[in-house]
């Protein structure tokens, strides 16, 4: 009974963020309507930015993670495991929406192309926050490691945002390729 309630929390919670995250795109770069919370690594092979925490639902011990990866290195990177100290683990996951029906899974890496972004988010990717310790309250941050296959590590800071309230404070993040 215990899973089954939590996998309606999962279901529930990721439902609601996907009915409030909304990204549209123009052909020379991408607006996100959400908080544009940026974590950059410098000088580093992967620049982490938009990452983004769901505020809990009082009683739900999961929550969810979303960020924009970019791959400016030659090389693929393989993110193997994740870890934070506000959960006793994180999982990767994916996440589609085939014939009106919400189906997500563990998976057990993610690669991140050479020169490419990779974008956490509704119908996609995510980080899965399991066995939180307290509850995630709208406007606290919290550290998060990413951890590749060749034991590399990149830190990123989580913003969480209670996407329950229509505060009406959106920015903008803008990414230009030429």
């Amino acid at each position: 009974m215990k899973v089954m309630f939590y996998g309606l929390a999962i279901i529930a919670s990721c439902s609601h963020f996907l009915a409030q995250a909304t990204d549209h795109t123009h052909s020379s770069h991408t607006h996100s309507s959400h908080s544009s919370h940026a974590t950059h690594q410098t000088e580093s092979a992967l620049v982490i930015s938009d990452a983004r925490a769901k505020a809990t639902i009082p009683g739900v011990k999961v929550s969810l993670g979303y960020f924009k990866i970019s791959n400016h290195s030659d090389a693929n990177i393989r993110l193997v495991a994740a870890e934070t100290p506000v959960a006793e683990h994180v999982e990767y996951h994916s996440m589609e929406i085939k014939n009106n029906t919400m189906s997500m899974r563990m998976i057990k890496h993610i690669d991140i192309p050479a020169h490419e972004t990779v974008v956490f988010g509704p119908n996609s990717y995510h980080l899965m926050f399991v066995a939180i310790q307290s509850s995630f309250v709208d406007g606290q941050s919290f550290p998060v490691t990413l951890i590749a296959d060749d034991g590399s590590r990149y830190e990123v800071m989580m913003h969480v945002q209670n996407l329950d309230s229509n505060s009406g404070s959106h920015s903008h993040s803008h990414t230009h390729s030429h």
